[in-house]
C-alpha cells in the first residue's frame, strides 16, 4: 500500500497528492489518463509507501488496495474493505445492500431463504428473493466453501487426536465424540399417518424397522456430561429397501438416518459460521469469546437456546432434526419426544451421569421416543436454507408418524457391550436417505462432504445389514 500525502517530486511535474487524485477518479485501465505508462500511475509507484513497481490493474482477489483500478482492469473485480474482490455474479452472495459486491447491472437483493444472515444475493432485480414453497437457494460458488470447511473440520479432528485431547490417539468424530450408549431398536411407522403423508419407503405403510441408536454429548472432546448443554439421539433404520441418495458403496445400502439433537434451531445460520464457532471452541475460552463479540447474533441465539437449559436425562430430553429434508415433493423437519409415560431422571451424578440414568431407566422398563413431522407451508416463517429459523407450531402443525423403542436390558452386558462398540463404529449421516427424504439447506449440503470427509477420515465400517 502506499500514501500520498505530503509528498513532491524534482523530477516529475506531478507529486504524489495529485497523482492519487487523478488516479482515485480511474475506476478501469483502458480509462485515459489512468494506463501503466501514463504519468499518474508511473509517478506514484516511486512515492513512500509504495511497494510495488507495476501496481497498477494487476491487483488479484486477496490483495490489498485502496482504488479499484489497483484491482485487474476490468468491471468484474473491484476494491471492497481493503482488498481486491471479485464481483459475484447472480445468484451469490453479497454484503445487504451493497451493490459493489456484485457485477454490474446486479443488484444485492435481500435474501429471504436466509433471514438469520447479514447477506443477500446478486440478483438482476432489487426485490426481495422470496424461495420458492419447498425450493433451495443455492449459491453457485459454495462448493468451495464446503471443501474449505471440511478440511478445517478434519484439522480440529487430527489435532484432537495427535493432542491426545480424548486421552490416546484414536481419530473420533469431530463432534459428538462422545457417546452415552449405542443400541438395538425398533423404530414403528403408525397406521394412523393420514393418507397425505404416507410418503417414500419409510412412511408409506404402518411398519417396523431394526434401528441402531445412539445417544450422545455434542462437544468435540470426552468431557464430562455436565459440559455439554447439546446432546445427539441418531437413528439409523435398517431394511429400508429402494434407491439411495450417495453413490458408491452407500447407494445399495438398506439404511435410513435421521439425526436430531435437543435444541429445536441452531445458534448459527450456515456452515461458515458453524465452521468458525467449531474452531473457536477448540482454540478455547479466549477465542469463543472473541467469537461471541464479532458475532454477536450468533450469540444471542446461543443465549436464547442454551442459557436456562439443563439436562438431567437423555430420556426426557425432547430432540429435533435441525434442517429442512424433502418428504417426497414438499419439505419437512421432524422431532421425537419423549412418550407419555417416561420416567423421570434418576438421582445420579458423575462424569458419566447421563449413561447412568439411561441405564437405570432400561433396567427398569422400555425407553421411548414418540416421531413427528412438520410440514412447510410457508417459504419464509419456514426457512430451509437458514438452520437457525424454528419451525413454530402455529405455522407448521406436527403429525405423529412413529414411535421409536428401545427394550429394557442392561447396557453392561457383554452383548450390549458389544453391540456398542459395532454402533459406534457406523457412520451415522442424514445423507444415508431416500431421495424422498433428501436433507435440504445449505448446512445440510456442507454435511455431506463434512460427513463423507469424517467417515474416511475415521475409517468407519460400512452401513449394516439385517443379516
Amino acid at each position: 500500500m502506499f500514501v500520498g500525502a505530503g509528498c513532491s517530486s524534482e523530477n516529475s511535474e506531478l507529486t504524489c497528492d495529485e497523482a492519487s487524485l487523478l488516479l482515485g477518479a480511474c475506476t478501469e485501465s483502458s480509462q485515459a489518463g489512468c494506463r501503466d505508462d501514463d504519468p499518474a500511475a508511473q509517478r506514484i509507484v516511486s512515492c513512500p509507501g509504495s511497494d510495488k513497481a507495476d501496481i497498477f490493474g494487476d491487483g488479484v482477489p486477496g490483495e490489498s488496495c485502496f482504488w479499484n483500478w489497483q484491482c485487474k482492469g476490468d468491471d468484474s473485480y473491484t476494491c471492497n474493505h481493503g482488498n481486491c474482490f471479485r464481483r459475484n455474479t447472480e445468484g451469490n452472495l453479497c454484503d445487504r445492500g451493497d451493490d459493489s459486491d456484485c457485477l454490474p447491472d446486479l443488484h444485492c437483493a435481500d435474501d429471504l431463504s436466509m433471514p438469520g444472515n447479514i447477506d443477500g444475493i446478486c440478483s438482476t432485480s432489487e426485490d426481495d428473493v422470496i424461495p420458492a414453497l419447498y425450493a433451495e437457494t443455492i449459491s453457485p460458488d459454495e462448493l468451495l466453501d464446503f471443501e474449505a470447511n471440511s478440511l478445517q473440520l478434519l484439522r480440529i479432528m487430527v489435532l484432537t487426536a495427535a493432542q491426545r485431547l480424548n486421552g490416546d490417539r484414536s481419530m473420533k468424530r469431530a463432534f459428538h465424540a462422545k457417546k452415552h450408549a449405542c443400541v438395538l431398536g425398533q423404530f414403528e411407522v403408525l397406521d394412523s399417518i393420514p393418507e397425505d403423508m404416507r410418503v417414500g419407503p419409510v412412511f408409506s405403510q404402518a411398519q417396523s424397522f431394526p434401528a441402531w441408536i445412539r445417544f450422545s454429548n455434542g462437544t468435540i472432546t470426552m468431557t464430562p456430561d455436565e459440559d455439554s448443554v447439546v446432546q445427539g439421539f441418531g437413528i439409523k433404520l435398517m431394511g429400508v429397501e429402494g434407491e439411495k441418495v450417495l453413490d458408491g458403496q452407500d447407494a445399495s445400502a438398506t439404511t435410513q438416518d435421521f439425526l436430531l439433537i435437543n435444541l429445536p434451531g441452531t445458534p448459527t445460520s450456515n456452515a461458515n459460521e458453524f465452521v468458525e464457532l467449531a474452531q473457536a471452541q477448540f482454540d478455547g475460552t479466549l477465542a469463543i469469546g472473541a467469537y461471541l463479540v464479532t458475532h454477536p447474533t450468533v450469540a444471542g441465539r446461543i443465549i436464547s437456546l442454551t442459557a436456562l437449559k439443563t439436562v438431567e436425562s437423555v430420556r426426557t430430553e425432547s430432540y429435533w432434526g435441525g434442517g429442512a429434508y424433502r418428504f417426497g415433493d414438499r419439505a419437512m423437519k421432524y422431532s421425537a419426544r419423549p412418550c407419555a409415560d417416561t420416567a423421570p431422571a434418576f438421582d445420579v451424578s458423575g462424569d458419566d451421569y447421563l449413561r447412568d440414568d439411561l441405564s437405570a431407566g432400561l433396567a427398569a422398563g422400555d425407553v421411548c421416543f414418540d416421531f413427528y413431522i412438520q410440514i412447510q407451508n410457508d417459504a419464509v416463517k419456514q426457512s430451509i436454507e437458514d438452520s437457525s429459523v424454528i419451525w413454530e407450531l402455529e405455522d407448521a402443525t406436527e403429525v405423529r408418524v412413529g414411535r421409536v423403542t428401545i427394550p429394557q436390558g442392561d447396557l453392561s452386558d457383554s452383548q450390549q457391550l458389544l453391540d456398542a462398540e459395532e454402533c459406534d463404529d457406523f457412520s451415522f449421516n442424514p445423507w444415508h436417505s431416500s431421495p424422498d427424504y433428501r436433507p435440504l439447506g445449505v448446512v445440510n449440503r456442507a454435511r455431506r462432504h463434512a460427513y463423507d470427509a469424517s467417515k474416511g477420515r475415521r475409517n468407519a465400517s460400512g452401513e449394516p445389514t439385517l443379516n
